[in-house]
């Protein structure tokens, strides 16, 4: 059977294999509006590093959202994140 990663706009991040499904990290997200956990990417060489790339919406420290890219690594016992980039809202009128 496949595994693979599911996201969750909330900002859930699951390993799923078969029907097992097993929670591997809590992304802090806004999940306002159309934002939230958007993507997930793996690193290429994902088996040896565990490192791998969400794309957010999170609130923005001079306020306001923004989007942002943050890089992780898998670990068993707890869960690191990196804020590489951020992307900020534009909002239509």
């Amino acid at each position: 059977e496949e595994t693979f990663l599911l996201t969750e706009r909330d900002g859930r991040l699951s390993r799923v294999n078969g029907a097992e499904v097993v929670p591997v990290a809590q992304v802090e997200v806004t999940a306002t509006g159309e934002g939230g956990l958007l993507g997930v990417a793996l690193h290429p060489q994902f088996e040896q590093n565990r490192q791998f790339f969400v794309y957010a919406t999170v609130d923005a420290p001079s306020g306001g959202i923004e989007n942002q890219v943050q890089r992780w690594v898998l670990s068993e016992d707890e869960q690191q994140n990196k804020f590489i980039i951020s992307i900020n809202q534009v909002q239509i009128k």
